[in-house]
């Protein structure tokens, strides 16, 4: 058998939807680096309790940015407690916030 025709309609295929996928603009998002800050503890345990004082430390995390409306204060916690430095002892997200670097 001749496997050549459907081979190259194939192939053609192929062509077509990497020339759709480069057309959308996918993968070509924006990136952004959001200023991120923790309060934390020493220890885990005293993040809710009345021992020990809250330190803040500071990291950035890098991302994309999406169409639509910029990331509300709420989000931005969100985000820099899903991307939190090993330093951040506190897990409650009250404890975070985010700043998008201009």
């Amino acid at each position: 058998m001749n496997n050549s025709p459907k081979l190259f309609r194939r192939l053609f295929q192929l062509t077509i939807a990497l020339l759709l996928l480069s057309a959308n603009g996918i993968g070509d998002e924006a990136t952004i680096r959001i200023d991120c800050t923790c309060q934390t503890k020493k220890n885990p345990s005293w993040c809710e309790i009345n021992v020990g004082d809250f330190a803040e430390h500071t990291y950035v995390v890098g991302g994309f940015r999406k169409p639509g409306e910029p990331l509300r204060d709420g989000e931005l916690a969100t985000f820099c407690k899903r991307h939190a430095d090993a330093i951040c002892q506190c897990d409650d997200v009250k404890r975070f916030k985010g700043t998008i670097r201009q």
